[in-house]
C-alpha cells in the first residue's frame, strides 16, 4: 500500500512537472509570434516614415534575450536605417557597425552593414566597394541596391552623382521592396533624369496610399519644377 502512494505521487509529480514544461513551451512560442509581430508592425511604422516610433519597438526587440540572433541583427539594420532617414547619422552609422558584428565577415549583410558604418563615418569609396562586392554575392537582395542607389544619387557627396547607374540599382531596390521608401527614391532618381512621365506615375501612386505625406508634396514640387524648367529650355 505504501509502495503505491508513492508510486501515485510520483506519477503526480510528473504529470505536474510534465504541464509546466508544456505551458513554459506554450509561453515560449507565443512570445516568439509576439517578437514576429512586433518585428512586422516596426517594419511598417518605418515604412510610413514613423521612425521614432519604429526606432523604440526595434531597439524592444534586439534587447530581448528571446529575439533569434537573425532578428536581433536585422532590427539594428533598422534602426540604422531609421536613423539615417530621420537625419542622425552618427546614430546610424553606430547601429549599422552593431548590426554587422551578428554576421561572418565579407558576408553579404556584414559588407552592407559595413559600407552604412564607411558612409557615416565620410568613408564613401569603400562603402562604394563594399556594396559592390556584394551586390556581386546576391543581386536580388535590398540592402546594397538601395544604398548603391542614393550613393549614386549623390546623397553621400556630388563628386559620386551617375543618375543613370543610380537608376540601375534603385529600380531593383523597388522591383525587389515595392513601398513608399523604395518608390520615393526612385521618383527623384527619375525627374533628375527628365523621365517625367514615369516620375508622375509613380508619385501619383504613392500619393493615392500615402495622401497626406509632406515628403510627396515636397516631391510635387520638384517634378513640377523640373518640367517647367526643361520646357522653357526648350
Amino acid at each position: 500500500m505504501q509502495k503505491l502512494k508513492i508510486a501515485l505521487i510520483i506519477c503526480l509529480c510528473l504529470a505536474v512537472l510534465g504541464c509546466d514544461k508544456i505551458q513554459d513551451a506554450l509561453k515560449t512560442n507565443e512570445h516568439k509570434n509576439e517578437i514576429k509581430n512586433k518585428f512586422a508592425q516596426s517594419q511598417e511604422l518605418q515604412d510610413l516614415g514613423n521612425n521614432t516610433a519604429a526606432i523604440a519597438n526595434f531597439k524592444k526587440i534586439e534587447a530581448d534575450p528571446a529575439a533569434t540572433n537573425q532578428q536581433k541583427a536585422s532590427a539594428l539594420r533598422y534602426i540604422s536605417l531609421s536613423y539615417y532617414e530621420a537625419g542622425d547619422y552618427q546614430s546610424s552609422g553606430e547601429y549599422a557597425a552593431k548590426a554587422a558584428a551578428y554576421y561572418p565577415v565579407n558576408s553579404y549583410f556584414y559588407l552592407v552593414n559595413m559600407a552604412d558604418a564607411d558612409l557615416m563615418q565620410g568613408r564613401v569609396p569603400s562603402a562604394r566597394d563594399r556594396l559592390e562586392q556584394a551586390v556581386k554575392i546576391d543581386p536580388h537582395q535590398l540592402s546594397a541596391n538601395n544604398v548603391l542607389g542614393l550613393l549614386y544619387m549623390g546623397d553621400n557627396g556630388k563628386q559620386y552623382t551617375d543618375f543613370k547607374k543610380a537608376l540601375e540599382f534603385n529600380q531593383a531596390a523597388f522591383d525587389i521592396a515595392p513601398g513608399r521608401v523604395t518608390q520615393i527614391v526612385l521618383v527623384r532618381n527619375l525627374i533628375k533624369l527628365e523621365q517625367y512621365s514615369k516620375a508622375k506615375i509613380n508619385l501619383d501612386e504613392l500619393k493615392l496610399k500615402y495622401p497626406n505625406d509632406a515628403r510627396l508634396r515636397s516631391l510635387q514640387s520638384e517634378l513640377d519644377t523640373a518640367k517647367t524648367v526643361s520646357k522653357n529650355h526648350q
